[in-house]
This record gives C-alpha cells, structure tokens and sequence, in this order.
C-alpha cells in the first residue's frame, strides 16, 4: 500500500530536469557584436503544474574572446557579488503532455545582477522522446538590471540584449 502512494504521489508530482541547459546571448552594437553562450543552466519543472525553476552560473558562459568574458564576469554582471541569475515562474500550459509542440508563456521572476523584475516570456514545448525542449527568445534591457555601460564602451555594448534558451527536459 505505501509502494502504491509513493507511485500515485510521484506521479502527480512529476519532476523534469537538466543540469545541461542551453542559454546563449547576443549584443548587437555598432562597433562590434557579443555572444556568448553556457550549457550548464540547472532547470527543474512540474509538468503537472507547469512551476519551474531555473539557475545560471554566470561564470560558465563562454565568450569567443576571453577579454570579453573578464570584463563580463568582473565589470558588467559582478560575478564574485552576483554569482547566478535565476528564474521561477510558472508556464501557462499544464499539465504538458508528450503528443503536441505547443507555445507557451513563462510568468515569473526573473533575477540578474541582485535585481528580480516580474517577467513575461513566449516560447514553446516541443515532445521529444521520453523527453521535452523548452525553448524560447527573448530581449532584456541592462538598465532593468542595473548593468551599466560606461560611455568609454557604449558603441560596442548594446542596452538590449537578445537571449535564447533551449532546455531538454527528462
């Protein structure tokens, strides 16, 4: 009987996960573009309730020139101060069922650089095998964050900044 409530219970309160999340990032200014992208975002979800959390290692994202990715790390996100930038919110398709791609909406709290704002972000679910991708694009501004581009470098750093995630869920 307790083998039959432990199953039934963990059914109800199924738990999707990887520790292998995609998130990259594009800042297109006039003198140059920036991308830089980690694969080690640690992502959780209810596919009954549709609750998820996520968490970035800001340290992990890797950028084609290592100038870029100190300057990141030390100068615009204060990694030693701000070491994660976290989402939790709640997707508006639940339960997820593995038959159909279907779009979604992300509502929740989105923190970066010590500061959380209410977001809202598009995307989509697509069925894998035994397995979901959550993926979606979306725009931030460094202001709302409080990231601040010194005018010394503000044709090379955009204010808006492009990011794209992928997480594949089992």
């Amino acid at each position: 009987m307790i083998a039959v409530l432990f199953v039934s219970t963990a059914v109800r309160a199924q738990i999707v996960k990887t520790n292998q999340g995609v998130i990259s990032f594009f800042s297109s200014a006039p003198l140059e573009d920036i991308t830089a992208q980690t694969n080690k975002a640690a992502v959780a979800m209810n596919i009954y309730t549709g609750e998820i959390a996520i968490k970035i290692p800001m340290t992990t994202f890797d950028f084609p020139n290592k100038l870029m990715q100190e300057h990141f790390n030390e100068n615009y996100v204060e990694s030693h101060k701000y070491p994660f930038a976290t989402f939790q919110g709640k997707i508006n398709v639940a339960p997820i069922t593995l038959k159909d791609s279907s779009r979604a909406v992300a509502l929740g709290k989105l923190t970066l650089h010590g500061v959380t704002q209410d977001v809202e972000i598009a995307g989509s679910i697509v069925p894998l095998a035994n397995a979901f991708r959550l993926q979606t694009r979306f725009f931030l501004f460094l202001e709302d964050y409080n990231i601040k581009i010194p005018a010394l470098v503000s044709m090379k750093i955009a204010e808006k900044v492009q990011v794209d995630a992928w997480f594949n869920l089992k």
